[in-house]
């Protein structure tokens, strides 16, 4: 189960919507796609009669000029998930250790090549670190394989460049898969994404997204971004065609949209830190310090989580139930940061379902 998926919901819950719906459970960039994709659709319709190239070359030009990569560093995909279910049937994956809890499908892709799966715990009171104590690092010497996410969903859990790169000289024979669809979210990006020609290793790969970020997940369009001769191993596995061409013509747009860039981190950076404040003022719940554009959520006690999305649903506000993740038995949830008429809206409902109640 995914964020998103409100029908759902309503039917479980058995709710009729009587209000417009502010959807919390994904993590979009609230800005909406860039003014310029807007415009240049109605051009993009003649591409559609024409087969896109074979390797989804737009979006490979995007992360080279992007972020100064070098030929043939760059794997193209039908969004990031399409090489995240690649990579572990590529490098045949044995045993594959994940932190726990994170996004399912790095479970479910390395289950689906036969691969034994070793789970770290990350959540420990009111933090979500990745613990990498010596416990973790023997785990970690005896896997063919470490998959975690940078931020992690739904913690936002984050490791520097040193810390991960050290880690990738310290054991040469692992891979190290990062996800890092949400980076570019990040205040302060080269401290923690090594999309970068001078970070790139041979036993790391990088997947990244452009979806959610310019917030046009009905694209698909991703990367998987390594050293050469690490996508040239990953090159034989993969099929042709995956990327469409309106995908390729959006990808080659984005280059320039910098100054969308920087106004989605500031909106990001002040929405995030006002709703995490607030949300540390409701007696009711704790949440989670994080980097990243959601906020991950503890309803304290033995209050009902089903009542509180039933609740917040009844007035419009749809947030994304965590308890489905590997690693959670408690009342957790996600709030996704929205603009700020939608986040002052959430917390007026959350602290008026919660208003009077003592901690």
């Amino acid at each position: 189960m995914h964020g998103g998926n409100l029908d759902a919901a309503v039917q479980r819950y058995g709710i009729a919507l009587k209000h417009p719906m502010a959807d919390f459970s994904i993590n979009i960039n609230p800005l909406g796609p860039p003014e310029i994709i807007r415009r240049l659709w109605p051009d993009w319709f003649s591409s559609i009669s024409a087969y896109p190239s074979q390797t989804g070359r737009g979006i490979e030009r995007y992360y080279r000029k992007r972020f100064n990569l070098p030929e043939g560093s760059v794997l193209a995909g039908n969004g990031s998930i399409e090489l995240i279910y690649l990579v572990p049937r590529a490098l045949k994956i044995k045993k594959a250790l994940i932190f726990t809890p994170s996004f399912h499908d790095y479970h479910r892709s390395c289950v689906s090549v036969g691969a034994e799966i070793v789970e770290l715990p990350l959540v420990r009171n009111n933090s979500a670190d990745y613990h990498l104590d010596d416990k973790s690092l023997a785990l970690i010497n005896e896997t063919d394989a470490v998959f975690f996410g940078n931020p992690n969903n739904p913690t936002g859990s984050l490791l520097d460049c040193e810390t991960i790169l050290n880690l990738a000289e310290r054991f040469p024979r692992t891979w190290f898969l990062i996800d890092e669809a949400f980076s570019q979210f990040l205040e302060n990006p080269k401290r923690y994404s090594l999309l970068s020609r001078h970070k790139l290793y041979e036993n790391i790969i990088v997947f990244h997204s452009l979806t959610k970020f310019f917030a046009l997940p009905g694209l698909r369009m991703g990367a998987a971004v390594s050293h050469p001769k690490t996508i040239a191993i990953l090159t034989h596995f993969k099929e042709p065609w995956t990327v469409n061409a309106v995908a390729e013509k959006t990808a080659d747009i984005l280059i320039d949209c910098k100054e969308y860039e920087i106004k989605t981190r500031q909106l990001i950076t002040e929405q995030r830190n006002t709703l995490f404040n607030e949300l540390n003022h409701i007696p009711a719940i704790s949440p989670f310090k994080t980097p990243s554009n959601f906020i991950f959520v503890r309803l304290k006690g033995s209050r009902n989580l089903d009542d509180l999305i039933t609740r917040l649903l009844n007035k419009g506000l749809f947030i994304r139930d965590c308890r489905n993740f590997k690693g959670l038995d408690g009342n957790f949830f996600r709030i996704a940061v929205r603009g700020k008429e939608d986040n002052i809206r959430l917390i007026q409902a959350l602290t008026a379902i919660y208003e009077n109640e003592n901690d």
